[in-house]
């Protein structure tokens, strides 16, 4: 019986740890996209996760109206998932927007405003 349960209490221990190891996966920043659906031009982007400061800009070339920046990721590890994206445009204009970064997603610029398709 002893040994039935030592065995019981192993299994049960390693279903946990990749139970846990699934969840800390899952959670890992993700890659994103800049899509510039406006008539603005966007010359900064800016990125802070919770806890961390402002990025520099990440943008290396300005996103004209009805293009994209694809492929946007963290170079290393975020103490958070969650933070905000501020962006500026030629026209002075400045949008802001809560974001979540352990899904992928689009960040859309409208006219209006900023959204996230995810």
């Amino acid at each position: 019986m002893k040994r039935f349960l030592t065995a019981g209490l192993a299994v049960l221990a390693v279903c946990l740890t990749i139970g846990a190891a699934g969840t800390a996966a899952a959670r890992q920043l993700q890659s994103f996209n800049l899509v510039n659906s406006s008539g603005y031009t966007i010359t900064q982007l800016l990125v802070r996760l919770d806890g961390m400061k402002w990025s520099k800009n990440w943008l290396r070339y300005q996103v004209r109206p009805n293009e994209s920046k694809e492929g946007l990721y963290f170079s290393g590890p975020g103490a958070s998932c969650t933070g905000k994206v501020w962006i500026r445009t030629l026209q002075r204009a400045e949008f802001n927007l809560d974001v979540d970064f352990c899904y992928p997603m689009n960040i859309v610029l409208v006219n209006d405003g900023l959204y996230v398709e995810y």
